[in-house]
């Protein structure tokens, strides 16, 4: 769930079960770090903004296709 959330993976369309696998076990413990020690607590609205900034771009690549 913090993947698809993050973006770490498409929030549409097929999945990379390696990438998945590849993420949950060296990507996602660092950015939970990151996440939890700054951004979530004191600049929760800037993290939202940057989420939903991502999932229009994501939407914006998936429509050039």
């Amino acid at each position: 769930m913090f993947q698809w959330g993050s973006h770490l993976i498409p929030a549409r369309g097929p999945v990379a079960w390696n990438e998945v696998a590849h993420n949950q076990f060296f990507v996602v413990p660092r950015q939970l770090s990151d996440l939890f020690s700054t951004d979530y607590f004191f600049r929760r609205k800037d993290l939202m903004r940057r989420i939903e900034q991502r999932d229009v771009q994501q939407l914006r690549e998936q429509s050039d296709y």
